[in-house]
């Protein structure tokens, strides 16, 4: 099991007093990887010195008031994560490590967020063919994973129109899939 290591001046502003010691226990306990303090968002284009997100970023997203929490900051690290998504319509792989979304996936809780994430504008560390892709392509490979995916898949509701081809989809096409998606959270709830 791995720990999230958290630059002290990260996790000191994120929480408030009453909140510290329960969110240092928090983060000591999370399984992703490392993630480093940087709030500079990326633009996309051949990969480079790519900056990572953070926690705070996520929750600045989210357009909450609310400290970063564990889900934030294990969609920080899975969209921070490098590597590429590769393959054919049969079977892919991401060459990165993928600790952060294979625990997004155990959460129940993270499907809300993993779908608010679908739309973002934003990019992640992740490529294909050495473009950049949109936060919402690493987001989707959660869903994918989790139970609910499963359960959806299971009772014949997955939303087809809610899929998100990996190989660089327009910001246009993943919102048409968020949207699906949250309409997919509204008539089968987790």
């Amino acid at each position: 099991m791995r720990s999230i290591l958290v630059p002290s001046s990260l996790a000191i502003l994120a929480c408030a007093p009453q909140q510290e010691t329960a969110r240092a226990h928090d983060s000591a306990s999370q399984s992703a990887t490392q993630i480093a303090a940087s709030s500079t968002p990326r633009d996309a284009g051949p990969v480079s010195a790519l900056p990572l997100y953070t926690a705070a970023d996520i929750a600045t997203w989210r357009n909450t008031p609310a400290a970063p929490d564990k889900l934030d900051t294990l969609i920080a690290s899975a969209l921070s994560a490098k590597g590429s998504y590769d393959g054919n319509e049969e079977e892919y792989y991401f060459s990165g490590n993928e600790d952060a979304l294979v625990e997004l996936r155990r959460i129940p809780d993270a499907i809300p967020r993993l779908v608010e994430c679908l739309g973002w504008d934003k990019r992640a560390a992740a490529t294909y063919n050495q473009t950049t892709l949109l936060a919402g392509v690493v987001c989707y490979q959660g869903i994918l994973g989790s139970a609910y995916n499963n359960k959806l898949n299971n009772q014949d509701a997955f939303p087809k129109a809610g899929q998100i081809n990996y190989t660089n989809p327009s910001l246009e096409e993943v919102r048409r899939a968020q949207a699906e998606w949250r309409k997919v959270l509204v008539s089968h709830p987790q």
